[in-house]
């Protein structure tokens, strides 16, 4: 008799700086979550979250403490995404929002909208700098076809087209055998 099992969901949120906080998902099945941790207030504040806790590093040994606030905040640099009931989701961190001319750019959304092409194992998008607007939309794709740069060029802002705001469609594209990762099992 075969017994099927299955893992149950459960996020957990924290910071160095702040320590673990009790958080609520919305659903097993769900990225939103509630902070629910008498010990926390919260804000959000230019979509990026804000914690003040007792538990509160006082500073850096010899590095930047502008996340630190002096009265007791601290800027986490996660952006999050507010849903009604209080839940916030996560979507990206403000140290990776691209500012394209004024327009802010969410790394993760135009990679959402790349993820969907067939032929297209695996995409980073990052800044690239450009003259007149300060930064432009760059990406590395890893493609499961050998198609050539222009084709996939062509492909990729036909597929972003209508899905997402034009100055958010890479204007640089970059082919590779394999994202490279950083020693933190980040994608570089």
């Amino acid at each position: 008799m075969k017994h099927s099992r299955s893992a149950a969901f459960q996020q957990k949120f924290g910071t160095s700086e702040t320590g673990a906080i009790r958080i609520k998902s919305q659903r097993t099945d769900s990225v939103y979550f509630r902070i629910e941790d008498s010990g926390v207030e919260w804000r959000v504040q230019d979509q990026e979250l804000w914690l003040k806790t007792s538990s509160r590093i006082l500073g850096y040994l010899n590095a930047d403490e502008s996340s630190l606030e002096a009265d007791g905040w601290y800027r986490t640099g996660d952006l999050v995404e507010e849903a009604e009931g209080g839940y916030l989701r996560i979507i990206g961190r403000r140290s990776q929002l691209i500012n394209v001319g004024g327009q802010k750019v969410h790394p993760a959304e135009v990679e959402q909208v790349i993820a969907e092409i067939e032929g297209v194992e695996a995409c980073s998008v990052y800044a690239k700098p450009a003259a007149v607007t300060g930064s432009m939309v760059a990406c590395v794709i890893v493609p499961s076809s050998n198609q050539d740069l222009r084709t996939w060029k062509r492909l990729i802002r036909q597929h972003c087209r209508g899905r997402i705001a034009d100055w958010k469609i890479p204007v640089a594209i970059e082919l590779r055998a394999e994202l490279s990762m950083t020693d933190r099992l980040k994608r570089g």
